[in-house]
């Protein structure tokens, strides 16, 4: 292994190595497009939450980010399948087209969004425990007692502090998914 000599895989008798090497282009294209659409809806749904903490909207995201975490992307892949491949027809069920950009953004859709909705609760809970901490520090006081306003607090003092654990955690996640 540490001479880059991973075997040969069982089934089809090619080196390992070789195997990996074809798949990990749509790998790529897979966390591409997934993790960018796991922050863009745990960050703010994340921060919405712990501003509206021990409320309805804090209650609901809870429950949803606990859901999604707890339900394995494979689950969320079959029933995305049924509804927006068999039943609807919106999207393709299986394939990655190599063709037009357009063609192969289509077919990545339910995948990222399949392997993406998961790292969404993980997110959320995450920035909302940050976003709770950094909330009641001493400088965030002082602005309120400066007069700024609350969305300017929140959104250019508390979130830029909050979000840089999960930061770490979407390094980690790209891992995780590469593996």
């Amino acid at each position: 292994m540490a001479q880059g000599n991973l075997g040969t895989d069982l089934h089809s008798r090619r080196p390992v190595s070789e195997v990996l090497m074809a798949h990990l282009p749509h790998t790529v294209q897979l966390i591409t497009a997934a993790m960018p659409l796991a922050a863009g809806l745990g960050i703010p749904l994340g921060c919405l939450a712990a501003v509206r903490r021990n409320r309805l909207f804090d209650r609901l995201i809870g429950l949803l980010s606990v859901s999604v975490i707890a339900m394995p992307s494979v689950i969320i892949a079959i029933y995305g399948m049924l509804l927006f491949s068999a039943r609807l027809g919106w999207l393709p069920a299986i394939g990655a087209d190599e063709g037009s950009f357009g063609s192969t953004l289509h077919h990545l859709i339910m995948p990222a969004i399949a392997v993406g909705i998961g790292w969404v609760g993980y997110l959320a809970r995450l920035v909302r425990a940050s976003m709770i901490e950094v909330l009641s520090a001493n400088y965030i006081r002082n602005a309120r007692s400066f007069g700024l306003t609350e969305p300017r607090i929140i959104y250019r003092y508390a979130l830029r502090v909050a979000v840089a654990p999960t930061i770490t955690v979407l390094g980690v996640g790209v891992g995780y998914m590469l593996g």
